[in-house]
């Protein structure tokens, strides 16, 4: 990847957060926490957290996380490459 597509996608994340992406995609967070979005992970209870200051994602049962373009891209079904590429 060049540098000049490594500064965008550093641009991207640093102004859109986790939190937004997953509250535009229906996710309910409450107190920081809500349920898994990975959906090989059935989560009957909130067990992911975000954590706003590394603007990252990551549940506590299954392992998974990522930032913000990986929420992205796994809320809209696509790989990180097509999120990136994505016009949305």
């Amino acid at each position: 990847m060049n540098s000049l597509v490594v500064d965008l996608i550093e641009e991207i994340k640093s102004q859109i957060s986790v939190r937004d992406v997953l509250v535009e995609h229906g996710v309910e967070i409450t107190s920081d926490m809500f349920r898994c979005i990975y959906p090989k992970h059935l989560d009957e209870h909130p067990s992911s957290s975000v954590y706003e200051n590394d603007r990252r994602f990551y549940c506590h049962v299954c392992g998974r996380g990522g930032d913000v373009i990986d929420a992205y891209a796994i809320l809209n079904g696509l790989h990180n490459s097509q999120a990136i590429d994505s016009d949305e």
